[in-house]
């Protein structure tokens, strides 16, 4: 069953398989690269639940979109953000999390919001997790003190959604999610089939993503870091302002720092990214009912604390910003502010999906079914963009062999990289 979407390379790892499974025949361990889904056959009674929650097979926006917004007459719909209310450019109105989350702090201090204002008793978020601080660990926090703990993004396999079954079977109503495209996709899915779910998660706060990052990535991060993962007590991928620092505190309370700019632009040529993402569509997490991400415009690149885009897509989304003004400052703007800041992920992730699809093939991997999702059209330009997606592929299918590659070496690859993408841009955004 759903052994076969990890077969072919369609797993998303977002754990909406393991919540569903109503005879616990579900579970995932950890790998070397990624965590992987297991199924134990004596279990599993072959209902296909699984299947039809898992968003790596396919997302039907199509049918998703016209649940979720065909009864509002003022919402707005752009092929790049999908259906959106209003776009703005917020950030947290307590400094202190505002400088020490990813890029403003907007979604950290909504949690709060919402909670000590009770139209929500519970969050599910993602922190690291203190036995291992190398490892994601989503959980529900109920408390102020766990929401500030899980800020901050993580660049990390996550199976966030294992936890929907607790928001089921719990005795408490309200909950906000707090999800990356691919865990919003399978909790929209998931709640088309189970009433409970669709009735206790109030809002989902989706996390706009250009990609994943698998667990080679950090270990390509503490080879930058010259550390060892046995040495490291607590890891942050960012804060400390903004665009941040990654920042691992050893064992003998020595900290270490790298710029985030400086460790991520390898995993931007497609290194130690799962294949997976490449075949997705969706960059502004278009079913979440308010989107979130780093506003990267010129103008606002020399402030240091940190400021979000944010769309808000439903009804709920816009009501919760609105009443969250004590707690978030914000300005409507343009969403062509947006799209122009994010012309090159868009295209990425639209544009080049066609000639994406026609590789996975040639490499006999399966191809997700996404029902408007995607533009039709073949771009010649995405060139650029498939030698990122064999990078992935290579990457993923040779992990150690890369991470002894010395990093004087990979600062040679990164050069070009910067000399074709500023060509590449002004391509790409004329276009």
């Amino acid at each position: 069953m759903i052994d076969s979407v990890v077969n072919k390379k369609l797993c998303t790892n977002c754990g909406t398989c393991i919540s569903i499974c109503p005879f616990s025949a579900i579970s995932y361990e950890q790998k070397k690269n990624n965590f992987e889904i297991k199924v134990d056959k004596k279990k599993c009674r072959r209902c296909g639940l699984c299947l039809k929650v898992c968003p790596g097979l396919g997302v039907d926006f199509e049918s998703l979109n016209k649940n979720l917004f065909e009864k509002d007459k003022t919402i707005k719909h752009d092929s790049n953000l999908g259906y959106f209310k209003n776009c703005y450019l917020g950030y947290s109105r307590d400094e202190n999390i505002r400088f020490q989350s990813s890029s403003g702090g907007a979604i950290t201090s909504m949690l709060i919001f919402l909670l000590k204002n009770k139209i929500i008793d519970g969050a599910l978020v993602t922190a690291m997790d203190s036995r291992n601080p190398l490892i994601s660990k989503p959980f529900i926090a109920y408390s102020e003190k766990e929401i500030i703990e899980a800020r901050g993004s993580k660049y990390t396999p996550v199976v966030l959604n294992q936890c929907l079954k607790e928001i089921i079977k719990s005795e408490k109503q309200n909950f906000a999610v707090v999800g990356l495209p691919c865990h919003i996709h399978g909790i929209r899915k998931f709640q088309r089939l189970n009433p409970i779910l669709n009735n206790k998660i109030k809002v989902c706060l989706g996390i706009m993503c250009g990609q994943g990052v698998n667990f080679s990535g950090t270990s390509f991060i503490l080879k930058q870091l010259k550390l060892n993962a046995n040495e490291v007590k607590k890891f942050q991928y960012r804060g400390n302002g903004w665009p941040g620092d990654m920042t691992a505190v050893k064992k003998n309370g020595q900290i270490k720092k790298i710029p985030y700019l400086q460790a991520f632009k390898t995993f931007t040529m497609g290194f130690f990214t799962p294949e997976r993402c490449f075949l997705c569509t969706d960059l502004t997490n278009e079913l979440a009912d308010i989107s979130f991400s780093d506003a990267w415009i010129p103008k606002l690149m020399k402030n240091k604390k940190g400021i979000n885009f944010i769309i808000t897509r439903t009804q709920i989304g816009q009501e919760l910003l609105n009443l969250s003004k004590s707690y978030i400052s914000y300005k409507k703007v343009s969403p062509n502010l947006i799209i122009e800041s994010k012309k090159i992920r868009l295209f990425c992730k639209k544009d080049s999906h066609k000639l994406l699809t026609m590789l996975a093939r040639f490499f006999r991997f399966g191809i997700p079914n996404n029902s408007n999702g995607t533009k039709s059209k073949i771009n010649l330009l995405s060139i650029f963009v498939i030698v990122f997606y064999l990078n992935s592929i290579f990457s993923n299918k040779f992990p150690s062999l890369f991470l002894k590659i010395p990093i004087v070496i990979w600062n040679l690859p990164l050069i070009m990289y910067r000399k074709i993408l500023s060509v590449y841009k002004k391509i790409v955004v004329k276009s």
